[in-house]
Parts: C-alpha cells; sequence; structure tokens
C-alpha cells in the first residue's frame, strides 16, 4: 500500500486498474497493490503489522461496546489531533482510529485498556539521545541517556538490523525491540541482548538506526520520536 500525490491536472482518482486499486482515505489518495498466497510476489506482513492486527481484532469489538457518548468524545478529540502524511499534507484521524492508536499504544508498554477518550497529559519525555557501537567482540549497543524523573511514560525501543552505510530512508525497517521507564534510566543502558535476540548478525562497518517513542502509560498519549544511528566499529 501507497500514498500518491496526484498531479494537477488530475482532480481525483478511484476504481481498479487490473490488480491496483485507488482508494481515498484521510491521509489522501491511497494504492493497493492486490496479493494472495501463491502468487508471484506475495505480501509478508512484518511482525508490528501483525501486531497490529491482532490489536485491531480485538479492539474493534470493544469500541462497538462503548456508549454513544463515549465514542462522540473519542471522535472530539480526534479533531483536535493534526497530523500529517508522507508527503506533508494536513488530515484529521477518526476517534475509532485515535481509538486504536492509544490502545494499541498502551498494549506495547504492557498497560491496560482504556475505554474513555483522555485528556492531553503532561509528560517529559527524552531530547536527545547517542548511540554507541564499540570497537571488539561480543558486539555491544550502548544508548548514551540523559537522566530523567519523570515517572509516567514508557520510551519503546526500536532498531534496524545492519545496514548499508549509505542508507538514510529506514521507516520500514525499525522493529520494537525492548523499553525502558523513565524513572529507571541511568547515563548509558547496554541493549546488546535486546539487540541480538532480533538482529543476530551484525558486521562491522554497518550502520544501525535506533528510534525511541515516548508513550504516557496511562493515557497511551504519544511524544516525539526520538532518533539516532552509529557505524558499527
Amino acid at each position: 500500500m501507497a500514498l500518491v500525490q496526484l498531479s494537477s491536472n488530475i482532480d481525483d482518482i478511484k476504481g481498479s486498474i487490473g490488480r491496483i486499486t485507488y482508494a481515498k482515505g484521510r491521509s489522501g489518495i491511497i494504492e493497493k497493490h492486490k496479493s494472495h498466497p501463491g502468487s508471484v510476489n506475495p505480501f509478508t506482513p512484518s511482525p508490528a503489522q501483525l501486531t497490529l492486527r491482532d490489536s485491531i481484532r480485538t479492539l474493534s469489538p470493544m469500541w462497538k461496546a462503548l456508549t454513544d457518548q463515549q465514542r462522540s468524545d473519542w471522535n472530539a478529540l480526534a479533531l483536535t489531533i493534526k497530523k500529517s502524511n508522507a508527503f506533508g499534507q494536513p488530515y484529521l484521524s477518526s476517534g475509532f482510529n485515535l481509538y486504536i492508536q492509544f490502545n494499541h499504544n498502551l498494549y506495547l508498554c504492557g498497560c491496560g485498556y482504556i475505554d474513555d477518550a483522555p485528556v492531553r497529559p503532561t509528560f517529559t519525555q527524552l531530547n536527545s539521545i547517542t548511540l554507541n557501537l564499540p570497537h571488539g567482540l561480543p558486539y555491544q549497543t550502548i544508548l548514551a541517556l540523559p537522566n530523567h524523573t519523570a515517572n509516567n511514560v514508557i520510551h519503546l525501543i526500536y532498531a534496524t538490523p545492519c545496514l548499508s552505510p549509505g542508507i538514510y530512508y529506514i521507516r520500514n525497517q525499525y522493529r520494537l525491540i525492548g523499553q525502558i521507564h523513565n524513572s529507571y534510566m541511568w547515563p548509558t543502558l547496554d541493549i546488546s541482548a535486546w539487540y541480538d535476540a532480533h538482529f543476530p548478525s551484525r558486521t562491522a562497518g554497518m550502520k544501525i538506526f535506533i528510534k525511541l517513542r515516548p508513550i504516557e502509560f496511562f493515557t497511551g498519549w504519544y511524544g516525539t520520536d526520538i532518533f539516532t544511528h552509529s557505524i558499527q566499529q
């Protein structure tokens, strides 16, 4: 599935052409390629996509079981949160999508689900991180973190496999490998075991990217992602 930006000569597009279907979503025009098991190029979902699908299957009946007022509150909250698509164009989510997103965040943090639309919380998140990949075997993956005192935020840790040093666009390469609680942060954190459990093969001279996503664990509200990368020595 891909987001499509139309030219100035085309106002809209929808329907199917062969195995390609165009549809309009909240974030813009979406291009979908049909695939099925046994086809020449079957689609293989990532672990993150499979986890999200499980959450949607669990949470969809829970959304239907909410009261009309609860769903109305989620829809009202969605109107206050502006998002942007891959082209930087703004769009608004739906109350249902926001309910799924916040509760999926809570699931990833190991926290309980919420039914009521939350009030935007005030929380402190990390502003920067540094990745150190020192020389020598066994390979180590060390994050340098500033000290933190907030205790209502979990930072989900995402990482990529070893990639070519020339690669910079890695949006779909990240995998969730672990999480850290703000109240337990210290100047350095060794995440080697978490990283090696997901990416056992490493090569010196290759690049590793790390992303931290802050989640307020009472509401599922998310902060700004923090990124870093380094070359394996």
